[in-house]
C-alpha cells in the first residue's frame, strides 16, 4: 500500500471543505423544491395526506444521505490533518487554508 505524502492530505481536507460547501447548497436546493413540491400537489387537489407522506418519506431519505456525506467531510478531514500532523481547529480559517495551499504549491488567491 502507497502511503499519501503531505500534499494528498492537504488536498483531501481542501476537498472535504468545497464538499462541505456545496453540500450546504445542494440542501438548500432541495428543501426548496420539496416545499415547491408540496405546494403543487396540493394546488392539483392530491389527498393532503398522501402529499405529507411522500414529502417526509422523501425527507428521510434527504437526511441520510446529508448525515452520510457529512460523515464522509468529517473523516476527511479528521484524516487529513492527522496525517499532516496537525492539530483540527474548531473554525477552520483563512490562515489554515492558506497554509494548506502552500503545501499543495498553488499560490493564495
Amino acid at each position: 500500500m502507497v502511503e499519501l505524502g503531505k500534499k494528498e492530505h492537504a488536498q483531501r481536507i481542501l476537498d472535504a471543505l468545497d464538499t462541505s460547501k456545496r453540500l450546504r447548497k445542494r440542501l438548500i436546493i432541495v428543501v426548496i423544491s420539496l416545499v415547491v413540491l408540496g405546494v403543487v400537489a396540493f394546488s392539483q387537489g392530491i389527498n393532503l395526506t398522501l402529499i405529507v407522506g411522500v414529502e417526509l418519506l422523501l425527507f428521510v431519505f434527504l437526511s441520510f444521505s446529508v448525515d452520510r456525506e457529512r460523515q464522509s467531510v468529517e473523516y476527511n478531514l479528521d484524516l487529513g490533518f492527522k496525517k499532516l500532523g496537525w492539530t483540527r481547529p474548531e473554525e477552520i480559517d483563512e490562515t489554515t487554508t492558506g497554509n494548506l495551499l502552500k503545501i499543495i504549491g498553488d499560490e493564495i488567491k
